[in-house]
Formats: C-alpha cells, structure tokens, sequence
C-alpha cells in the first residue's frame, strides 16, 4: 500500500466549531430530514441553496492554527509531493445506507496549499446537493457525522483497476471480478474508459470469462491536479491489458483481504513497475441476488439474454427528486435504441460507437424533422422518434 495519513473526524471537528459551521448544521438539523410523504420537503427545496453555502462557508472560513498544523504534518507524513486526497465519510460505508461515490476525491495535489485547498473540498464534498437529497429520502439527519480526509502518496500507475471478491451483479461468492484499464483508475471508476473485465475462480483463481473493453484512452498525472488524457496505442486496445502473472497476484491479494476483513471486498489497485499496489479496501454493500434464487423463479433453458449499459449522467445531469406540482406531460423528441431504419420508412437510421453521443435526425411522413442527440448506451443503432 502507498504511504498514507488521515486528516481525521477530530480535525474537521475542530474547524466545524471555530468556523460556525455547527451552528449552521444545527439550524440545518431543524428542518424536515425525512424522504417519506411530507417529511422531508423541507431539506428536498433547499438542498441547492444549502449545499452552495456550507461549500462557501467550508472554503472561506479561517482554518485555525492546530487544523493547519494537523493537514501540514499529514502531507509531511506522506513524503509531500504528489498525493491523492481522498474524502473518508463516517458514515460513508454502512449495512443500510453507503454513501460510497457521493463524496469527491482528488488526484495528483502537489504543495501544501493545494492539499489545504482539495481537503477543504473533500469536506465540502460532505454537504452536496446529492448527499443532503440522499439524507432527506432515508430520513436521516442531515449533519453528516463528519468527514476525514486520507492523503495517500500517487502511484504512476501502468494498469490500475478494480477487484471486486464477490460478483456485485449476481452475490456470487465464488466468483472474483477483475476491471482493468491502462494508466490511472480514474477513467474507469469515472466510465469514462471501457474496461476489460475477467472472472475469475474464486477458490482457484482460473480464468473463467474474459471481456476486452476498447480502452481507446488512457489517464495519467499531469503537471498540476487531476488527470491528463491521451489516445491507447491501437495495438493495445484489442488486447487484454492485465498478464497471467497479474491476475495470479490480484488473486491471491483477493483472498487475504477478504480473509482479514471476513466479508467480499470492493478493491481498488495498480500496478506500476511490477509491483502492485492496494490503494484501498471496502465492503461490497449491494450485493445482487444469484439467478435464479428469486422465491417461485424458474430459470429458462437456452433463453439468450442481451445486457446494455449506458451513461445515466447523460441523461440526469443533476439531482432528480419529484416535483411538488407535476404539470402534464408533453411530447418531446428522445432517441431510442432500434435496429437501423428501413429506407423510405420515415426516419433516418442514426450509427454511432463508443467512442461518444451523436446526433440523428428523422423525418416524419408529414415532412417536419427532428434532430436529437444519443446517449452513451452501448448499442450499434438508433434512431429518432417522437
């Protein structure tokens, strides 16, 4: 594992209290927290408003020397140069709720006002929009229990990816899923990146299903915070990026880890200059039901199925919550999957790839056309209708 250090709960104790903050979370606390019938309108209205000034509030407000000293000797700890900085919510990975992706993390933060500037955002993070809608539709209170902050030296990875110890898709424990792409996680965790995956045994390791993602990018660390992106070698792309050799290893550190910890494992790891590194461990907290073991299910003989995937962020590009006053609806274009539109029928067969939305445009028998842009659903066709 790369050397790390926690910014802890009592850190972001400390600068709540000198920063008014808790005084804010307690008037925050007042409103209506639940995400049932009436209870949590309240929170559910303001969430926006809420968010922006705790975020303002986080990013201004004075550190006070000792919250100072404590991030400095963090980043001393580490070695200084380039970090992670990663939010660590208290509540963040639970039975019965996980907040595991709503708070931020950052990559490649070099210098110690940089690392001041990303863990305040790291605790910002804490108080978005997304999480005070998550909290005010579970009915919990909005105060968040408080958010640390690891620092964790970067690994210029070769291969990063994800392991997960159980299959999160079917709770098959007898299964390992392996994701991999080349360079940093990011575009992988981000699904930025289409991925190879692998199945592995989890008792033996072998191989028992292999999928090559197009991995046409690659991220890596740039010169300041964050990533750059550059184009995968076409030889690459085709190709598995992970060897025998590496998958043995993610394997076999599979199994340790979840032996240590007693539950399936969500594994984030690299590999740069044959080492592999284990940046971090989590439980698996939704694991799918196995097929096939619904009560009264019957799993049919030689039925073939098609799985499709797609980019909900396109679609939803913030937080979706009801609204109070729903008006009707009106007919408005969309783009659906179909198979290529015969010629002369009206509308316009609309090709695209992985590589990213398209527009398509199709013409009604009344002579009006439409134009619509696609999402990143991995189908091969679409077109417009109405």
């Amino acid at each position: 594992m790369p050397s790390w250090s926690v910014i802890g709960l009592d850190v972001f104790a400390e600068f709540a209290r000198g920063s008014g903050l808790d005084e804010r979370l307690a008037a925050l606390a007042a409103l209506p927290a639940g995400g049932q019938g009436d209870g949590g309108r309240g929170l559910c209205e303001t969430a926006a408003e809420i968010a922006a000034e705790i975020a303002a509030l986080i990013g201004t407000a004075p550190l006070g020397e000792r919250v100072t000293e404590a991030i400095a000797l963090a980043y001393a700890q580490v070695g200084g140069g380039p970090v992670a900085v990663r939010s660590s919510g208290a509540q963040e990975d639970g039975t019965e709720h996980s907040f595991a992706g709503q708070f931020d993390s950052f990559l490649n933060v070099r210098g110690l006002d940089q690392v001041v500037a990303h863990v305040r955002r790291c605790w910002a993070s804490g108080f978005s929009e997304r999480s005070l809608h998550y909290r005010a539709r579970h009915r919990l209170p909005p105060d968040t229990g408080g958010v640390a902050v690891v620092l964790q030296r970067m690994v210029p990875a070769e291969r990063s990816g994800v392991l997960f110890t159980a299959d999160p898709a079917t709770g098959r424990d007898d299964r390992h899923v392996v994701s991999a792409v080349h360079g940093l996680g990011e575009g992988l965790v981000s699904g930025a990146v289409d991925a190879d995956t692998v199945v592995l045994d989890a008792a033996t390791g072998e191989v028992l299903s292999t999928v090559i993602g197009e991995k046409k990018e690659r991220y890596d660390a740039g010169t300041g915070p964050g990533c750059t992106v550059s184009p995968v070698a076409p030889e690459d792309r085709g190709t598995l990026c992970l060897t025998t050799e590496d998958l043995t290893r993610l394997h076999r550190a599979g199994l340790r880890i979840t032996a240590h910890h007693g539950t399936p494992q969500d594994i984030e790891w690299a590999i740069a200059d044959g080492t592999l590194w284990i940046l971090q461990s989590r439980p698996v907290t939704a694991l799918g039901r196995p097929l096939g073991t619904a009560p009264g299910h019957r799993e049919p003989e030689g039925e073939e199925r098609l799985w499709d995937n797609s980019n909900i962020i396109e679609s939803f590009g913030g937080v979706v919550s009801p609204s109070p006053t729903p008006s009707p609806p009106t007919p408005t274009p969309r783009c659906t999957r179909a198979t290529p539109a015969p010629w002369g029928s009206g509308a316009t067969g609309c090709a695209r790839s992985r590589s990213g939305p398209r527009t398509c445009s199709a013409t009604s028998t009344g002579g009006s056309t439409t134009t619509c842009t696609t999402g990143t659903a991995w189908c091969a066709w679409r077109r417009c209708t109405r």
